[in-house]
């Protein structure tokens, strides 16, 4: 059986981007026939994945200053902080 789908790939996982008629945890082969680049829908992550501009930064007028009578506390129990720190510093998902 042959199914042609689209899907798009974010940190390492391909994700159909419509239902896909299989038995849940059933193994597939996939063939790639192409990329196409696509912007984010969601304005935030789009926002963050515009390549850095070091000039606009150096050279901006108004600069956002961290102003630490901003931060909002949050509360977290031990073992959801480790776990958070542990993905920072481990750069991925825990």
């Amino acid at each position: 059986m042959t199914i042609r789908v689209r899907a798009r790939f974010v940190d390492g996982v391909l994700t159909p981007l419509e239902p896909l008629d299989l038995q849940d945890g059933c193994e597939v082969v996939l063939s790639v026939d192409g990329v196409v680049e696509t912007e984010p829908t969601d304005p935030t992550l789009a926002a963050l994945l515009k390549p850095f501009d070091l000039d606009a930064f150096l050279n901006n007028p108004a600069p956002k200053i961290f102003n630490p009578d901003e931060l909002v506390p949050i509360d977290v129990t031990d073992d959801e902080w480790e776990a958070f720190d542990r993905a920072i510093r481990e750069g991925r998902e825990v």
